[in-house]
């Protein structure tokens, strides 16, 4: 490690806090000053960065303390949300340094602030292991309209990500979306892409997938019928069943 960087760590002012989003819009405006950036780059690099610093981890997903970081930035103009899982950034740094012991004392106790009381996001079905995953959300509006007309199916995104899938979701909840997503399944693998292209190729030949949808990854299905592709797929999971589920 460079002196420098060495230097950097033993001057980071968060040293044995946990990751707050007070801190994380310090750490984004630091990094990302004047770029155009990725939601799942400023995720990983913002955690990384902190705990370099000798910060700790946050109690809850650091994904929701960036969220709330970008979207209080938004608010200001030091951010600006481009498009669908892109922010960039002000060209406008403010030092952690230059933070009082006040601000960081402040910082510290943000997650039993304003970030506490917005309920996390559930997920209904988690299994298999690896370090991606396919997941599979839906708006409540979806269902709730299909369910007043008697429909088994409504719009579903089916996704794929190497790193960890609620922080994923999350990156989009902060950018595109209406309303908090229902997180229904969750399917851990190290070949989400596999995965991702086995149920898409399914359902596509099916005609369930959803024209003029943002992306291509909104099918007219339910978590139930990818649920019972999943098993033909692999039959380690044959007797997964959603929580509920006879």
């Amino acid at each position: 490690m460079k002196s420098s960087e060495n230097s950097e760590m033993n001057t980071y002012q968060f040293k044995g806090v946990p990751l707050t989003a007070a801190i994380a819009q310090s750490l984004i405006l630091k990094m990302f000053q004047g770029k155009l950036i990725e939601r799942h780059v400023i995720d990983d690099e913002v955690l990384r960065a902190h705990l370099a610093g000798g910060g700790k981890k946050p109690s809850r997903s650091s994904g929701e303390y960036v969220r709330k970081a970008l979207l209080d930035m938004k608010k200001v103009g030091l951010a600006e949300n481009v498009s669908l899982g892109h922010w960039r950034i002000a060209d406008a740094e403010v030092p952690i340094e230059s933070m009082t012991s006040n601000e960081i004392t402040a910082s510290a106790s943000a997650p039993h602030e304003n970030i506490e009381s917005e309920e996390p996001l559930s997920v209904d079905l988690d299994i298999g292991s690896g370090v991606g995953a396919i997941y599979v959300y839906y708006l409540p509006t979806y269902r709730l309209h299909a369910e007043t007309r008697s429909e088994e199916s409504w719009p579903c995104k089916i996704g794929r990500t190497d790193r960890d899938p609620v922080n994923r979701v999350l990156s989009q909840v902060a950018t595109a979306l209406p309303e908090k997503p229902h997180i229904a399944l969750i399917v851990r693998t190290s070949q989400p892409l596999a995965w991702e292209n086995a149920l898409h190729g399914v359902l596509t030949l099916r005609g369930l997938r959803i024209e003029n949808s943002p992306g291509v990854e909104w099918f007219l299905t339910s978590p139930r019928e990818v649920l019972e592709l999943v098993k033909q797929f692999d039959l380690r999971f044959a007797n997964a069943k959603f929580p509920g589920s006879e």
